[in-house]
């Protein structure tokens, strides 16, 4: 079989992220609440700080607001976008009740008010309404934008690394949980191994659909579980975007179930329970089985029945 030129594949890449990651404009819901989503930001800003917050796709110093969202009812809700207002970092970082925490870290392709929605749905996926934090990269909504995404998610890796680490000043890094989707694994997992060792660990490191190379995964593995308590990894094998990412990157990818089994790791197999959209790839915002197993990670609950 003839591989197609780069090119096509990234043209086949953005349709297919376009496919997973498309969401139709929200509907009327009596029953829809608001949620606010606090979040951390390295997009720039393009509206005055009084104003609401407009962000752009270039790199730049990490800065803070608030998303405004309207959640439906139902198992897969609609979400809407009600106002978007920057605040000081200090706020948010300080904003947080006593407890857990968790921490969102989207995958590429998305707009900064797709992320925000998207943080809303997960929050409500896994309890954690209230108490999630999104951490926003500056990943274009259009365009084939895979390879440029790469830079810009790199690029911004220093400020996740100071944002993880304040919080686990802050709260106690026992008390701070991670999610991180497809190419935003891969800043996840480099920003919590640069991080010193530290007397306590971080709670639970769940990677989701993660478009990292499975051998460099394993590689930085001894040091990633001397700074995180437990790491589970959902996986698919139905998931298209990972499959094209697999022949542009010349590398099985994480998130790819076929044959995956790393020890100490836990691996949560979704291929035949998720409902994942046309790509595959997003099956953590849609599908309340899924919920349910994040919501059971999330809360230290036994999984022997769906891993392996």
């Amino acid at each position: 079989m003839s591989i197609p030129p780069a090119r096509e594949l990234l043209a086949v890449l953005f349709v297919a992220g376009f496919a997973a990651t498309g969401c139709a404009g929200a509907q009327p819901d009596s029953g829809a609440q608001a949620l606010d989503v606090p979040y951390l930001t390295t997009r720039n800003l393009r509206s005055g700080f009084d104003e609401e917050a407009d962000y752009g796709n270039r790199v730049v110093d990490l800065s803070a607001g608030v998303c405004s969202v309207r959640v439906g009812s139902g198992e897969r809700p609609a979400v809407g976008i009600d106002n978007v207002a920057s605040v000081p970092v200090e706020t948010v970082l300080s904003g947080f009740p006593a407890g857990d925490l968790l921490v969102y870290v989207h995958g590429y392709n998305i707009g900064f008010e797709r992320a925000c929605r998207d943080s809303a749905r997960l929050a409500k996926q896994t309890g954690f309404e209230g108490r999630l934090l999104l951490f926003s990269w500056p990943a274009r909504s259009a365009g084939v934008t895979y390879g440029s995404d790469a830079k810009r998610l790199a690029a911004s890796m220093p400020a996740l690394f100071d944002a993880l680490d304040e919080l686990a000043s802050r709260y106690g890094a026992g008390h701070v949980n991670v999610i991180a989707h497809s190419m935003g694994s891969r800043v996840v997992v480099e920003s919590i191994d640069a991080l010193l060792p530290r007397e306590e660990p971080f709670d639970q490191l769940v990677l989701v659909a993660p478009d990292i190379d499975r051998e460099l995964f394993v590689e930085i593995l001894p040091e990633l579980q001397s700074l995180v308590s437990e790491i589970t990894v959902l996986a698919s094998d139905k998931d298209r975007l990972l499959m094209l990412s697999q022949t542009v990157n010349f590398g099985a990818r994480l998130g790819q179930a076929d044959g995956l089994d790393i020890d100490g790791v836990t691996i949560v197999d979704v291929t035949e329970i998720a409902d994942a959209g046309l790509a595959g790839h997003v099956y953590h915002l849609s599908d309340p089985e899924v919920g349910q197993i994040l919501r059971d990670v999330l809360g230290r609950d036994t999984l022997d029945s769906i891993t392996r």
